[in-house]
């Protein structure tokens, strides 16, 4: 076990740190690949196929921190150097493309619904999404590897907060950081301009959620960004250990409560249920209330 954990968490501290990380992780590894499964059986046409980008790279987040209980907290921290940057690469590379992946959203609704674009034009943003969700990261990622800026951050591997936390900040907090400042800013937009336009409650509710769920993402960032400061200054703190735990541990339930569980997908779910169950009856297709069909 590192001498982190030894110098001032206690040992049922420490066990209840690994058991959080275990099933919170499962959970939502489980519902961010149910999220998955959902959009690629009935949504993977664009615009639809954006959450399902965030679902995969969401499901790439939570396999990455259940690589610790996995294979062994001891075995990342003095084992073989592989499982630390396989971890630190999954970590960087897919908590940077969710909110990238938010971002796109974002971009792609304004687009839609305040600047009124055509659908063509709308289209013409696809290459451009697609190369800043899946690119925009990597480029984030291999800098640190590359640089064998890697070390075991108590509970997972990362990025080192050597040379005053400077590639921490320049590979991760300020990028995810000015990345959801836009995302909000954008999706607030939305937000208001759904509320005049729209007479369906579900459309005016999913736009709220979707706004809540870049809120809550923005507090996760402040909260590991406030520990790591915390850290480096020389401090230890267990609350701050486990906020931050839970934070990261939590967005996978967080983005399939928005994108997995919105009015569209649950009347989706019905009538897949009545299909199976109640072959005798007719299921009649139900209009999709997500801004994601505006287009």
């Amino acid at each position: 076990m590192s001498n982190f954990t030894e110098s001032y968490m206690q040992p049922e501290d420490w066990q209840l740190i690994q058991n959080l990380t275990l099933h919170l992780n499962w959970i939502s590894f489980l519902c961010s690949f149910f999220e998955v499964i959902t959009f690629l059986l009935f949504k993977r046409e664009f615009p639809r196929s954006m959450p399902l980008q965030l679902g995969v790279v969401t499901c790439l987040l939570h396999l990455g921190v259940l690589i610790g209980p996995i294979v062994g907290f001891n075995v990342l921290n003095d084992g073989p150097r592989s499982f630390c940057y396989i971890q630190a690469a999954l970590l960087q590379f897919s908590s940077m493309a969710i909110g990238c992946w938010l971002l796109n959203i974002s971009v792609h609704l304004y687009c839609a619904i305040i600047l009124r674009w055509s659908t063509q034009r709308l289209l013409g943003l696809v290459p451009y999404i697609h190369v800043f969700g899946w690119f925009f990261p990597l480029l984030t990622t291999i800098p640190p590897l590359a640089a064998e800026k890697v070390v075991p951050r108590s509970f997972w591997c990362w990025v080192s907060n050597e040379a005053n936390g400077v590639w921490e900040l320049s590979c991760y907090y300020v990028p995810i950081m000015v990345i959801l400042v836009l995302t909000a800013v954008l999706w607030t937009a939305v937000m208001i301009r759904v509320c005049k336009i729209s007479t369906q409650f579900k459309t005016v509710t999913y736009s709220i959620q979707s706004v809540l769920i870049v809120f809550f993402l923005s507090i996760s960032i402040t909260f590991q960004c406030a520990h790591r400061i915390y850290n480096h200054s020389g401090g230890d703190s267990f609350t701050l250990e486990l906020l931050h735990t839970i934070s990261v541990s939590t967005i996978g339930i967080l983005v399939f409560l928005v994108y997995g569980l919105n009015y569209d997908n649950v009347q989706l779910y019905r009538r897949v249920f009545k299909s199976f169950c109640c072959t005798n009856k007719e299921t009649t297709h139900t209009q999709d209330y997500s801004p994601l069909n505006f287009t």
